[in-house]
């Protein structure tokens, strides 16, 4: 009898249960479609007829098993060779045994691990040797050799933590450490199937203990952290001791490292990595440490303090940037909300060191953010275009989804009705804005709910003897002294549902209503000045208040600013037809720079080095690139050149062909950021290609720039 590893890990899953489950909640667990799930489920209950359990469907209530015992007699006698694996649990059984190993396995290794044909595995690993090669890593596959990986030792560490990622271990890994004062945790642990990949992938390291050293340094340096990048701190140091054990240790640039030596968390990792070699008899090398410590750079925290050392300030001005963009897209005012400007710049911080130091980013709530907030990510996307001038580098689509969450939160925040409140605490694992989105997310769908505090799991004891209604996490928590339900950060249909159903049986009814995020529209500067003229008598005092409201309330530009109007001169613009290629665009884009004496030549050569080595992520938009690179390459005074190319020219981009090569020199880094606003805000406008293309001469072109209103929203 095969019966397929899903089956049996539902049936374990409803034997767990104490409540009744729907279709779409299994569907969603096991991230398959309510119709598999159908077909699961009679499969289950024709064991159930031969094993004397009963699966229990009843509409209105859910799904559950009666008479739990026959199960699970049932499950700790199932032979795991009757097991059949699927495809997609075949490559990822396939990938960890790679990465466990440091000696070819041979093919028939695998087809006894997962019970298909040789042909079978065959097609397997050629989807394993795809992903291997999208992380830089190649799968060797010799006759008589057998199946291996090789690469850089570097990539090797950066897959791993993909594979964690993309296979949810990561949560398992979590649930382990929040039971870990459950002293029977420790015997059950390495006996346990869901973690029986882990166990093999650092056999030989106590994670036990790895985790108390860890614990040490983080409390005593009070390094605030959110779980999950606790958790996979964990993971990786357990990884990397059992790497160094087997001669496998890391490599890095000199520049990375000048980059990261004088830093707090380098000195935290010195700590921990001190401890762990006096524990597991092993040398941790200073590149290895360097290694863990830009995981500690890419976490992110739950509370930084902004200092002025003129690092923080940079992101600061970057967020508040990102969030004129936004505005401008939605014609709302967000820029005034702190919070989001505060919460956007730490997250800014973590992100920068995650992309320099190619840190994977997973973003399990990528597909949610996309279908339910899809116009806050879209302007999103535009915001980070800002993001990429500033690190020379693309941003890719997980964090920009991590991105698009603050400002969801920030406008759900100011743009909804507030209520009476229904006391609650949030738990979240993840510190990259899930906890302010479901928090803004509760309060959007509940007019009656009040968040009482967002704690890590650690933390919830605190609260035992405190007038608490309910606990909403988005992890088990597994917490028996409060009603708690795991919800998604986005709050599905089901999570509202539960959340209802909960309200009322603890007869706190709510009047509970979906509000629509509406857009308050802004008085213009031209109608309050109207206003004003006609109920101010005195003329010097309302010449007086109007000076100031077009100075500073309505961000008059002023003219030391460093905006796209000022720095772009007719000896800055050329328009052409056609161009040889995408060097030859960025050479004439910076060659009119060149001939003014903004630049040196090197400062050229250095633009089109930084795009070979990092890719097209200088083309921001449909058809329009910004060229620049550091001031530091010879910037002799802040310009900005404006290229226009009637036919286009390939960058090897998906927003190919590029018609407009914007090129910027300044003398601070943070100098081009307004006039790059700018030109974002020009882009929101479709027609704007339309016109830079159409007119026929460089004195309209820059008519047309410099008499936009790059205020109005």
């Amino acid at each position: 009898m095969n019966i397929k590893t899903r089956i049996i890990d539902i049936m374990i899953f409803l034997h767990d249960l104490k409540t009744p489950i729907t279709i779409a909640e299994i569907s969603k667990k096991f991230n398959v479609s309510k119709r598999t799930i159908r077909y699961d489920l009679e499969e289950i209950k024709i064991l159930s007829k031969k094993y004397d359990f009963a699966l229990i469907s009843k509409q209105g209530v859910g799904i559950y098993i009666k008479n739990k015992n026959s199960l699970n007699k049932f499950i700790k006698n199932f032979d795991d060779k009757n097991l059949s694996i699927e495809k997609t649990d075949r490559v990822f059984l396939i990938l960890f045994k790679l990465f466990q190993t440091f000696e070819p396995i041979k093919i028939n290794d695998l087809e006894e691990i997962t019970k298909v044909s040789k042909s079978t595995i065959s097609n397997d690993l050629d989807v394993v040797e795809y992903w291997l090669r999208n992380k830089k890593i190649n799968l060797i596959r010799k006759q008589n050799f057998g199946i291996l990986i090789d690469g850089e030792e570097n990539d090797i560490r950066h897959a791993f933590t993909s594979l964690i990622y993309e296979t949810g271990k990561t949560e398992k890994i979590i649930k382990l450490l929040n039971n870990l004062n459950k002293d029977y945790i420790k015997e059950k642990f390495f006996k346990n199937d869901t973690l029986n990949f882990f166990n093999e992938l650092i056999n030989g390291i106590d994670i036990f203990e790895v985790e108390y050293i860890i614990k040490k340094y983080i409390k005593k340096y009070k390094f605030d952290i959110s779980f999950d990048d606790y958790a996979s701190l964990i993971i990786h140091l357990c990884f990397s001791i059992k790497r160094i054990k087997n001669g496998k240790i890391i490599k890095y640039e000199n520049s990375m490292i000048n980059d990261l030596i004088t830093k707090k968390e380098l000195e935290i990792i010195n700590k921990i990595s001190d401890d762990s070699e006096n524990f597991f008899e092993i040398s941790i090398p200073q590149e290895e440490r360097f290694f863990l410590a830009f995981h500690l750079l890419g976490a992110k925290k739950d509370i930084i303090p902004l200092n002025k050392d003129g690092v923080n300030e940079d992101f600061l001005f970057l967020a508040k940037e990102m969030c004129k963009i936004v505005d401008d897209y939605f014609k709302i005012n967000l820029i005034h909300d702190n919070e989001l400007i505060k919460g956007l710049a730490i997250h800014l911080m973590a992100a920068a060191n995650r992309i320099k130091f190619n840190l994977p980013l997973h973003n399990p709530l990528l597909p949610e953010i996309k279908n339910k907030y899809s116009e806050i990510y879209e302007a999103s996307i535009i915001a980070s275009k800002i993001f990429m001038a500033y690190l020379n580098k693309n941003v890719e689509e997980n964090e920009i989804g991590y991105i698009a969450l603050h400002f969801g939160a920030s406008i759900e925040k100011n743009y909804k009705n507030e209520g009476n409140f229904l006391k609650v605490i949030l738990v979240c694992s993840s510190g990259i804005g899930t906890t302010n989105i479901l928090k803004s997310r509760l309060l959007n769908e509940f007019n009656n709910i009040k968040i009482i505090n967002t704690v890590p799991v650690r933390e919830i004891n605190k609260y035992y003897k405190q007038d608490i209604d309910l606990i909403l996490s988005t992890f088990d928590i597994h917490e028996n002294n409060f009603p708690n339900l795991k919800v998604s950060p986005l709050l599905s249909n089901e999570d509202i549902s539960k959340i209802r159903s909960i309200i009322i049986k603890r007869k706190n009814m709510l009047n509970i209503r979906k509000k629509n995020i509406s857009f308050n529209e802004k008085i213009s500067k031209n109608d309050l000045l109207k206003i004003l003229k006609n109920n101010i008598d005195d003329e010097n005092t309302y010449i007086k208040i109007k000076n100031i409201i077009k100075e500073e309330n309505y961000n008059k530009t002023n003219n030391d600013e460093l905006t796209l109007k000022n720095l772009l001169n007719i000896k800055l613009i050329k328009k052409i037809n056609t161009i040889k290629d995408w060097e030859d665009a960025v050479f004439k884009s910076g060659e009119l720079l060149l001939k003014e004496e903004f630049i040196v030549k090197e400062y050229i050569q250095k633009c089109i080095k930084i795009i070979k080595e990092n890719g097209p992520y200088s083309v921001i938009s449909k058809h329009v690139a910004l060229i620049h690179a550091s001031s530091k390459d010879g910037v002799l005074k802040p310009g900005i050149s404006m290229l226009i190319i009637k036919n286009g020219v390939k960058f090897n981009s998906k927003n190919d062909p590029v018609k407009i090569v914007f090129t910027f020199c300044t003398k601070d880094k943070n100098e081009d950021l307004k006039a790059i606003t700018d030109i974002l805000k020009l882009l929101n406008d479709k027609n704007f290609i339309n016109h830079m293309i159409s007119f026929k001469n460089t004195n309209e072109i820059l008519k047309y720039i410099q008499n936009y209103d790059y205020t109005k929203n």
